[in-house]
């Protein structure tokens, strides 16, 4: 049964890699014909390939439950709510942190100039703000870290496998080691809740931060820094550890006091 699920979750993951290059390739001809409009195609055409990987991974593999995977498997009572919140703060703090560390490692941006592109129209600012973080989470955390979980699968393992695959597939070295950690802190929030709301919610804030700073800055976004606006590198670390300190301490008090039923 784990090997069968393995080979379905790898499946589904290549499924929705060669949608993203399919409909990559078609979008070059309007690149060349449209030139600055591109961002709006590329945007528009990935939202395609993704809405077409999420449906032929449910048809093939049935590991894609749209009712579950938006049902609140708790009783949202205050206390609850209460956590899920804490969970949210806990889990940006978690990205903040990753966000520092990045620029520390400071890996190759490949992709900058065209997040910038599609962040200067409002079709790019909700194709990656919003409909893609939905679309990525029903793909990592619904269709392969929810499937291994169902499947009997070791929760840690299929929360490393989601996140590790959803780091790998960006392609962009400054994008993956940040992915494979967010990854892991939107796993253990759908392991938690089983359901791709709470991981959906901190997904599309991360997003939407980052493409609304491009939006405003432009080119200029390139050469905002995290660790100059903290201060310089001593005083980022400091905040990149006690960011990372109450992420681990939100998320632990998420795991251990939130209720389902």
């Amino acid at each position: 049964m784990e090997t069968k699920v393995l080979k379905q979750s790898i499946l589904t993951i290549l499924i929705f890699v060669a949608s993203q290059m399919l409909f990559g390739l078609a979008a070059q001809p309007f690149q060349l014909m449209f030139g600055s409009t591109f961002g709006n195609t590329i945007v528009l055409l990935t939202v395609a390939s993704g809405i077409v990987s999420i449906l032929l991974s449910s048809l093939f593999f049935h590991n894609i439950d749209f009712k579950e995977s938006i049902r609140i498997h708790a009783k949202m009572d205050k206390k609850n709510i209460f956590f899920c919140v804490t969970a949210i703060v806990g889990a940006l703090c978690g990205i903040f942190a990753t966000n520092i560390m990045s620029e520390f490692i400071n890996l190759p941006d490949l992709m900058e100039d065209q997040f910038i592109d599609m962040s200067k129209s409002i079709t790019g600012m909700i194709g990656i703000g919003i409909i893609a973080p939905i679309i990525e989470e029903y793909i990592f955390r619904e269709a392969v870290e929810g499937q291994m979980i169902r499947s009997s699968i070791k929760p840690w393992k299929a929360i490393l496998i989601s996140a590790c695959a959803f780091g790998l597939i960006h392609f962009n070295p400054a994008q993956v080691p940040f992915a494979v950690i967010v990854g892991i802190i939107l796993g253990i929030l759908y392991y938690k809740t089983r359901n791709i709301l709470l991981c959906s919610i901190v997904h599309i804030i991360n997003n939407s931060t980052a493409i609304v700073q491009m939006s405003i800055y432009g080119e200029n976004s390139k050469d905002i820094r995290l660790t100059d606006m903290l201060g310089g590198a001593e005083p980022a670390l400091c905040y990149m550890i006690i960011s990372g300190i109450v992420c681990i301490y939100f998320l632990r008090r998420f795991c251990s006091r939130y209720t389902t039923s």
